[in-house]
């Protein structure tokens, strides 16, 4: 009589600590990983060290993000120059989660920040390129010889618009 109320006991501890879903209280946080544990939406603790922690079965939530390179691709968007000469700009951004805290209160989630990062450098850009002509945004100044050769010189003004936006995003942010 004994023996099936210990399996009982056994299964039960197992469903606490194992959890179906990832909802027991053991979970790990691989090297790759920054965690946030939230209860009921507030932060309780965050996990920037890899290994295997513990955690309130079924109240506490794990929220995982990559401490590694992240990388934001843009919709290709049509963005007039100075001259009113429309442009399809092709953009993507690079960024690290360096304050998880802050991260995760401001944004909650990658998609989020996705989205919030998207909107400010396509607007950093939009502002950029209504100030430049065609062959500035371009980061070439085309050249005829008195030969009729043409001369294509590289100028640093992509640099220089690139700059400029990483500067506005940095305010914003």
């Amino acid at each position: 009589m004994k023996t099936p109320i210990i399996v009982v006991a056994v299964v039960l501890l197992l469903l606490i600590f194992l959890g179906p879903g990832g909802q027991g209280a053991l979970y790990t946080v691989d090297e790759t990983q920054l965690v946030v544990v939230t209860r009921f939406g507030e932060i309780r603790g965050i996990n920037t060290s890899s290994g295997l922690k513990v955690k309130l079965p079924f109240v506490d939530q794990v929220n995982t993000f990559d401490k590694r390179l992240l990388r934001v691709d843009m919709q290709p968007d049509t963005l007039p120059d100075r001259e009113k000469e429309f442009l399809v700009i092709d953009a993507y951004t690079r960024y690290r989660i360096t304050d998880v805290r802050k991260f995760f209160e401001k944004l909650g989630n990658l998609d989020r920040a996705d989205d919030r990062i998207g909107r400010i450098v396509i607007s950093g850009l939009r502002e950029e390129i209504a100030k430049r002509t065609k062959e500035e945004i371009i980061g070439a100044v085309v050249e005829e010889t008195d030969d009729e050769e043409r001369i294509v010189t590289g100028t640093g003004t992509r640099q220089e618009i690139l700059d400029n936006v990483l500067a506005a995003a940095d305010k914003t942010v």
